[in-house]
């Protein structure tokens, strides 16, 4: 069974087993940002992380730049393995800068440039009866993708994702559609990631 996101998606080519043990899970739902509706108050406070990351071929994962606030570097290989729209295996591990180098060079397609910013919500989830603690990440694209803006929310359960209610400023839900998987927009070509963010915002 061929993987919908194409070749170059970080699962590789086949869907993983849901029940394989100890490797971490990724559930998360995926909605679109105007701008110009974030709370001001809310963006001011946020943690602001750079982030440079692309895609490796033949379904060898996904290698992150990060600078933190205090301006160190984070680098991280993930092999994303998608079991369904908003639920992936998501196993990581830590790279050298000189590992990162090493493997930049091999990145299919171009680079992905955003800025995240993490921003804390708490809520009540009715249907679980009880008080919630999540991080929005709300990343604001460059490059060929400028004017684009996402944000994601994590989670431990589908559960707890079926009880979010999406905060009046979100925009529509993209969790299931590929086209704005951050490694399908690293091989779309610009044309066509020009088109997808015209269509988005009604351009």
């Amino acid at each position: 069974m061929s993987n919908p996101e194409g070749p170059f998606a970080p699962g590789g080519e086949s869907a993983p087993d849901a029940d394989k043990e100890n490797i971490p899970l990724e559930i998360e739902e995926k909605y679109i940002i105007d701008k110009d509706k974030i709370p001001k108050e809310l963006f001011a406070s946020a943690e602001r992380i750079p982030i440079v990351q692309g895609y490796l071929g033949g379904g060898k994962g996904r290698i992150r730049k990060m600078t933190k606030p205090d301006g160190q570097e984070v680098f991280i290989k993930t092999t994303k393995k998608r079991i369904s729209g908003r639920v992936c295996e998501e196993p990581e591990s830590d790279l050298t800068k000189q590992e990162f180098d090493s493997l930049w060079p091999q990145i299919v397609g171009k680079k992905i440039e955003k800025v995240r910013h993490k921003m804390p919500y708490s809520y009540h989830d009715d249907k679980a009866g009880k008080q919630m603690e999540v991080t929005i990440e709300l990343d604001i694209f460059s490059g060929d993708l400028s004017g684009l803006i996402t944000a994601e929310v994590e989670f431990d359960t589908e559960d707890e994702a079926d009880g979010f209610v999406a905060l009046e400023w979100f925009g529509k839900n993209v969790t299931e559609d590929l086209r704005y998987k951050n490694s399908r927009l690293a091989v779309a070509g610009r044309e066509a990631n020009r088109g997808l963010i015209a269509e988005t915002y009604g351009e």
